[in-house]
């Protein structure tokens, strides 16, 4: 509750809260809060103008301390690499999230940290153009470019059923999909991806990766990307993926299968694809797709939360229409290097 969420901030983190408002989550639960100027936490210099995020981090993913804490360190590290990203915040212990258990959940334990709020204006918010996702393409190689010097073990062994080498698993979802014709849509796409691209998996340069550059994720000014947020999905993975997952979800925000394009393009100012990788984006776009589709559908059964079906009937247009855009088309619309066979 709200009331539970101002306790624990007045009492882990020494700060008075003035308001509190609860954001959109998929999983956790996110509390933007407004606060007093002074501060009893002596690991707390300055209080932060902006305000804050509570986040309460669901039950399972608390169980990973050591991925809560590389998740942080990431942040930093981004941070001083001179992004704009939230920060975590110092509790009164001197740690940077702790385990609580919650009132309303008392049998388990949530680790809860508090980041600082970066304003702006989502990307969701933002009207399409050529040039903001040109921006989001090249401001997406900086970050993958920023973290090639960054290393934790806890991403060693990461395994999440959200990464996209793991997509074959959403058949074990397939009941969320009530329309036969839809699924047969999401079964065609996961074949694929299995047959073509999990084989080579092994050969595809990899980083790490942010693994979520969506439109909820990232705060523009104009057609500038100003900063980026959500980092529960990072995780070292082909760079190829990171671009699927970003065309993806920028392609529901469009509405419009061209702007893949402009993506690309933003992307390889700063990291080139290779003739290989350029041959498989269509197909981990499409990956992508039906696993989001097919992975929302169960979570709003569990959850019954809105929130996660937001974008679900343009995500199944923009899905057929790629189904419907043959290779050689695609290639051309994207304006793809790859030798055509």
């Amino acid at each position: 509750s709200k009331n539970e969420a101002i306790k624990l901030v007045e009492t882990k983190y020494g700060i008075t809260v003035t308001k509190i408002e609860e954001l959109n989550g998929y999983d956790d639960r996110n509390f933007k809060l407004e606060t007093d100027t002074t501060s009893n936490n002596v690991n707390i210099k300055e209080i932060w103008p902006y305000g804050y995020v509570l986040k309460i981090i669901n039950s399972d993913d608390s169980k990973n301390l050591k991925l809560i804490e590389a998740q942080n360190c990431l942040m930093l590290h981004l941070y001083k690499h001179r992004f704009n990203v939230p920060v975590p915040v110092l509790n009164r212990e001197g740690n940077l999230y702790s385990l609580e258990q919650l009132a309303s959940c008392p049998e388990m334990f949530y680790a809860v940290k508090l980041l600082t709020f970066v304003p702006g204006v989502l990307l969701n918010d933002s009207k399409p153009s050529v040039e903001l996702y040109k921006n989001v393409g090249t401001y997406m190689a900086n970050v993958n470019i920023a973290l090639e010097s960054f290393q934790h073990e806890a991403y060693n062994n990461y395994n999440s059923l959200w990464a996209l080498e793991n997509v074959v698993q959403v058949r074990k979802y397939y009941y969320a999909v009530d329309d036969n014709q839809q699924l047969a849509l999401v079964e065609q796409h996961i074949s694929k991806f299995e047959e073509l691209v999990v084989p080579v998996i092994p050969t595809l340069e990899k980083g790490m990766i942010h693994g979520d550059f969506n439109e909820h994720n990232l705060l523009t000014e104009g057609d500038q990307i100003w900063a980026l947020l959500d980092f529960g999905d990072a995780h070292y993975s082909p760079y190829l993926f990171e671009v699927a997952i970003c065309i993806c979800y920028m392609l529901i925000h469009s509405k419009d299968i061209c702007y893949g394009r402009e993506i690309i393009n933003g992307y390889t100012k700063r990291r080139k694809l290779t003739e290989n990788e350029e041959r498989l984006v269509k197909i981990c776009v499409c990956a992508r797709l039906a696993q989001s589709l097919v992975l929302g559908l169960h979570s709003y059964k569990i959850y019954k939360t809105k929130y996660v079906l937001s974008s679900h009937q343009v995500g199944w247009d923009i899905l057929r229409k790629l189904t419907e855009c043959d290779e050689l088309e695609l290639k051309k619309l994207w304006q793809l290097n790859y030798i055509y066979n």
